[in-house]
């Protein structure tokens, strides 16, 4: 299920977005993916050729559960998010 947009989600969504890569693990650790800028990159085993692999915005990713692991050189500059 891609990420519910609110008005808190793309606030966190544009700041993501500005990080020039992390890891990504997802759906329980059972899926890896690189990031960059907003973008997922992720291999697909079961194809080959120019299917094997693809990208899409994090914005549509089926992301489930999971962390991104951000190195701390990625130009990363993080604001305090407050809950509410």
């Amino acid at each position: 299920m891609p990420v519910t947009v609110s008005s808190d989600n793309l606030a966190i969504l544009e700041t993501v977005s500005k990080v020039k890569f992390a890891y990504g693990i997802a759906r329980g650790a059972t899926h890896t993916f690189l990031f960059s800028y907003g973008e997922v990159f992720e291999v697909h085993w079961e194809h080959e050729g120019a299917k094997l692999y693809g990208s899409r915005s994090f914005k549509d990713y089926n992301w489930f559960s999971g962390a991104l692991i951000i190195p701390p050189d990625s130009t990363f500059t993080s604001e305090e998010i407050k809950a509410r």
